[in-house]
């Protein structure tokens, strides 16, 4: 009989006639439901009560596992290696962590383990698949034991165990053992093995009598890098885990080994990778103390070039290539910390080891291979700090201290052509070759720096480059350069600092080349430019060009382009442009020019302004200005207000101007007025292209073109050659500085018939030059005498330029450029050119005896006559830059009627009047009379 539940229930589908069908239905569903979660508690409670079961079970065979594991050992003097390996068994059978006796258990079973590795008879012949799987669990437990509060002996124990087990001669059979071993660290990989070594190594590496352990320990770290299947995990955990302590080369005191780099850099956390840096910077310094420089180094220089990579990435994603500190926002983990730890860690090195570091990787790099991955990390590590530093005190040790420049540039010149700088001329992008890129720019760097001070001498007879070789370079720098700049507008991305080191560098070169020849202008220049200037702003390239390398462009196409931006800027003032009347009496030009200019506005200086000369009997002079008294004015102004006489300029002995450093005594408290003024007058004069003869001073038109804060020693020639010639002196002396010249960063300079001194640096009357820091004093003097001293007065000057012509105008060109624009051309005349553009008064035309006879003679004057023939009818002793075609007003003859007068001009008018002589040397004569004795000069 029968008395349980059938398995099939009573269950009604009947439906009452008081329910709807949707009543109905709900009420089954409902049934459903609850049938459903009755069964899912029922099989719940039978799972529950299986594992109960289960664990009874499992807890009383461990516990006579345990017994019979205890009797074992009790009954046992010594251990067979069949019993040994039964015995690692069942303890793996039973083992919990926790359980105290196990613990017990576990350092028995390890001495027997450890005793039996002393014996022939090897525990493991051969790592086969049993073998493998029980290694894995035994050192598991080891590992997992590590700890600050086991015993020291039970320590040692089981780190003995770990190195032996994972070390491939310690196996019999050794097929494939390699590879097994790498397996056994995957698995204890997996199992936290860097996180228990990193727990014990930050508990332990600073506590006494504990360096043979930690030694012991680090060297187990470093395990897994040398087995396939363990070696990218192994490496990963070392820099993640490990080399991520602080201090952790310093507290170890240890030579620890680095393992190739991993490629997840960038998933580490950023307080990993700050502390990775930190302690690298640390085993760098251990490592460049080694007499013998090895593979060590270059995985150090590799892990900190791509590590300071990253942390630069992180900080400003937009721009990879900005490293700059200057806007860090405070946090825990500085990358300040670690660009000034770096500084200083470079910094110390020796000279020699220096040169011995970038050598280690030159050497490597060849005609057969590519940039090497050491020379390209150490460089980035260098561009890290260059973009960084204030002081400049490892750059001139880089570029004054190793010969490294001529070294690199040959390797770059050598490279593969695949890896070429032909390759990255081609291609434009310097993101496909970082490695080449990287290099370039540090040689860029260094060589811009040295042709600073190297003065012409020494750059065409013993510089480091002979001018053949300096010619291909700039032919393939320009080339790379140009395609970098397209490249970048193409991707409208703003200039790599790359493309900043290339135009620094060809910039200092092309500045060379103007002051003295070289390289014809044309091998300068690259591509083909559109060169109608209707859109000249709507075209990104040539605006990008002209700011970055404008000396690829022809300078007289950079001229029509500055007079194209002048027109565009008096159209776009032409609705508000008036006409301004000044007064000027002819004793007081420079007075009454200062009241009458200073209080117009910008918009008025930069309109007509008509000129009335007062002469000496207070009477207004005869003739309408239509722009040539104008003219007349301005050459009169500048030659009273520019003379060294009235002493707001000063001469060097080339006669050229810069602003008087004492102007103050001499005009008092309103000399900087007076710069600012004149700052407007030459800018008018520029504006209206207008030439004046001001020869300025090299050092003082830099600052013109904002370059103020460059310091070029050579500039100094300019200003004062014994000076310039005594800081060569210094550069190549032999001896000891200190000693011999007892110099201190500070000058001593006359003041009113008394010496005062002044530092050239803070405390720089107390800092001795030596040896080591004459490069940082060159430079500091040369920037006090060609910046410094003058900077109140050439701030003033700019201030007032600045108010007429846009800076941006002027960045096309350098300072021999500017002096011509300024000047004009002091090339020879072409007379063929004049002719061509002369127009002829009344009687006169081209084909007129007297007008045949005068270009005759003209031609055949000497070149300075004909300067002075030209200063005499335009007051300019210079053609205009682009030809007669472009002199305002044109040069025109009259006639004169009386035979005996001499020829006289208009400079205001561009005019000659000339008596219709038919005598050529009567004319020759009388023109050159005319000329020389300045007798003929009148206002017409």
């Amino acid at each position: 009989m029968f008395l349980g539940e059938t398995t099939r229930k009573n269950i009604s589908y009947r439906r009452d006639k008081t329910e709807d069908r949707q009543e109905f239905l709900s009420r089954l569903q409902a049934q459903k439901e609850n049938r459903e979660l009755e069964r899912r508690r029922n099989k719940s409670a039978l799972t529950i009560q299986s594992l109960i079961r289960a664990r009874k079970s499992n807890k009383t065979s461990r516990k006579v596992e345990r017994q019979l594991w205890d009797q074992t050992i009790s009954s046992n003097t010594s251990t067979s290696r069949t019993t040994l390996i039964q015995l690692v068994r069942s303890f793996l059978y039973f083992v919990l962590e926790e359980e105290k006796e196990d613990k017990i258990r576990f350092v028995i079973l390890c001495h027997l383990v450890f005793k039996q590795l002393k014996t022939a008879e090897s525990l493991y012949h051969e790592l086969d698949t049993q073998s493998l799987a029980q290694l894995k669990l035994l050192l598991n437990q080891c590992q997992k034991r590590l700890s600050i509060k086991e015993n020291p002996e039970n320590l040692n124990l089981f780190v003995h165990l770990l190195l032996h087990f994972c070390t491939p001669i310690n196996f019999a059979k050794r097929t494939n053992t390699s590879e097994q071993i790498g397996k056994i660290f995957v698995y204890l990989i997996d199992n936290q093995f860097y996180n228990h070594l990193r727990n014990f190594l930050i508990d332990t590496i600073n506590t006494p009598n504990s360096t043979a352990l930690v030694q012991s320990i680090l060297v187990l770290a470093v395990r897994p890098t040398y087995f396939s299947p363990s070696s990218v995990l192994g490496s990963e955990g070392m820099y993640l885990r490990i080399f991520s302590i602080p201090n952790i080369f310093k507290s170890s005191s240890l030579s620890l080994y680095l393992p190739r780099c991993p490629s997840s850099w960038p998933t580490f956390p950023e307080e990993t990778r700050y502390h990775l840096t930190l302690n690298l910077l640390d085993r760098l310094s251990e490592l460049a103390r080694e007499e013998s420089l090895g593979d060590q180094l270059e995985t150090c220089v590799s892990a900190l070039g791509s590590l300071l990579m990253s942390l630069g990435s992180d900080r400003d994603e937009s721009d990879p290539d900005d490293m700059s500190i200057e806007d860090e926002k405070q946090n825990t983990f500085s990358f300040k910390q670690c660009f000034e730890k770096l500084t200083t860690t470079l910094s110390n090195l020796p000279n020699k080891k220096l040169h011995q570091m970038f050598d280690v990787f030159l050497k490597k790099t060849g005609s057969t291979t590519a940039i090497h991955p050491g020379l390209f990390h150490l460089a980035t590590l260098y561009k890290i700090v260059l973009l960084n530093e204030k002081n400049n005190v490892t750059l001139n040790q880089l570029t004054f201290s190793t010969g490294l420049i001529p070294i690199i540039w040959q390797k770059m010149e050598n490279l593969p052509k695949e890896d070429s700088l032909e390759s990255l001329a081609k291609i434009g992008d310097e993101k496909k070759q970082p490695d080449l890129a990287t290099v370039l720019w540090m040689f860029c760097t260094f060589y811009s720096h040295l042709l600073k001070l190297i003065d012409d001498q020494e750059f065409f007879e013993n510089g480091v480059f002979t001018i053949e070789q300096i010619m291909r370079m700039i032919l393939i720098l320009k080339k790379v350069g140009y395609r970098l700049c397209c490249n970048s507008i193409n991707q409208k991305t703003s200039s790599s600092s790359l493309e900043k080191a290339l135009q620094s560098l060809l910039a200092t070169l092309y500045d060379r080349n103007s002051r003295r020849p070289f390289m014809p202008s044309e091998m300068w220049q690259e591509g083909e430019h559109d060169l109608d200037l209707k859109d000249l702003e709507e075209n990104p390239l040539m605006m990008r060009l002209l700011t970055e390398f404008p000396f690829v462009i022809s300078f007289q196409t950079r001229v029509k382009i500055f007079r194209k931006f002048v027109k565009k800027d008096q159209h776009a003032n032409s609705r508000s442009r008036g006409r301004s009347l000044i007064t000027i009496r002819r004793n007081y030009v420079f007075e009454d020019s200062f009241d009458g200019l200073s209080r117009l506005s910008t918009n008025e200086l930069k309109s007509t302004i008509r000129v009335e000369f007062i002469n000496q009997q207070g009477l207004q002079e005869a003739g309408v200005d239509g722009g040539g008294v104008f003219k007349e004015f301005l050459t009169t102004l500048a030659k009273v207000a520019f003379d060294s006489q009235y002493g707001l300029f000063k001469q060097t002995d080339q006669r050229l101007l810069y602003p008087n450093p004492a102007s103050r005594v001499v005009h008092g408290e309103y000399h900087l007025n007076y710069f600012n003024f004149l700052g407007k007058v030459l800018g008018k004069a520029l504006y209206e292209s207008i030439h004046v003869d001001v020869p300025f001073a090299n050092f003082f038109l830099a600052k013109l073109l904002q370059k103020g804060n460059t310091v070029d020693v050579n500039n100094l020639v300019y200003l004062d050659p014994i000076l310039h010639k005594n800081l060569m002196k210094l550069k190549h002396y032999r001896g000891n500085v200190e000693e011999d010249f007892g110099l201190t960063f500070s000058i001593t300079e006359n003041e009113f018939g008394e010496g005062t001194q002044r530092e050239l640096i803070r405390g720089g009357k107390d800092l001795a030059v030596t040896n080591d820091n004459r490069i940082k004093y060159i430079y500091s003097a040369a920037y006090y005498f060609l910046h410094q001293q003058i900077s109140e007065q050439s701030e003033a000057f700019l201030t007032g330029f600045y108010e007429i012509i846009d800076r941006q105008w002027l960045h096309m060109f350098n300072q021999d450029e500017l002096q011509l624009l300024i000047a004009g051309d002091p090339g020879s005349i072409d007379i063929n050119d004049l002719r061509a553009n002369t127009v002829y008064g009344p009687g006169y035309d081209d084909n007129h005896l007297t007008i045949v006879l005068f270009w005759d003679v003209l031609s055949k004057l000497s070149a300075q006559d004909q300067r002075v023939f030209l200063k005499f009818v335009t007051s300019s002793s210079r053609p205009p830059l682009l030809g007669f075609a472009n002199l305002y007003p044109k040069f025109c003859i009259l006639q004169s009627v009386d035979l005996d007068h001499l020829p006289t001009s208009s400079t205001c008018m561009n005019l000659l009047k000339i008596a219709p002589y038919s005598d050529r040397k009567t004319l020759e004569d009388k023109l050159l009379y005319a000329i020389h004795s300045g007798a003929g000069f009148e206002l017409s």
